[in-house]
């Protein structure tokens, strides 16, 4: 992961990761990697978790930085809705002292293996930019 130079109290901000908060118990990550990607191509998907049970937040990384950008800086990060909850998207901070993949208090996550990020109609999430249902 490229982590930035912007370094604050709160640790530094991830250029290509997000924060994903609002989630429901319902929401898998598999369900945070398929939303997302229709922004754009996601490279790793993850719930935060405590004892096997969400803890209602997560992270998305992208493949590039441009799409956090856009998810932060536009509306198009305003009114995401994913299987009926309102989320909140935020920058991703490094918290001192923590490996970015420290695998505790985390979910494994869905890491995309393929080389194929084509957007192309038959993408998952298409029929809406903003809400996808998964059941």
């Amino acid at each position: 992961a490229v982590v930035s130079t912007q370094s604050t109290w709160e640790g530094e901000l991830v250029d290509n990761r997000i924060y994903v908060g609002g989630l429901g118990y319902h929401i898998e990550e598999r369900d945070l990697f398929y939303f997302f990607d229709t922004f754009g191509p996601v490279q790793h998907a993850g719930i935060i978790t405590d004892g096997g049970n969400s803890k209602g937040y997560g992270f998305v990384t992208f493949h590039c930085k441009e799409v956090v950008r856009r998810l932060l800086e536009t509306e198009e990060g305003e009114g995401l809705v994913l299987k009926g909850r309102n989320l909140y998207v935020g920058p991703a901070r490094q918290r001192h002292g923590q490996a970015l993949h420290s695998g505790r208090g985390r979910g494994h996550g869905v890491i995309r293996y393929d080389e194929d990020y084509s957007q192309g109609e038959t993408s998952p999430g298409k029929e809406s930019p903003r809400t996808l249902r998964l059941s």
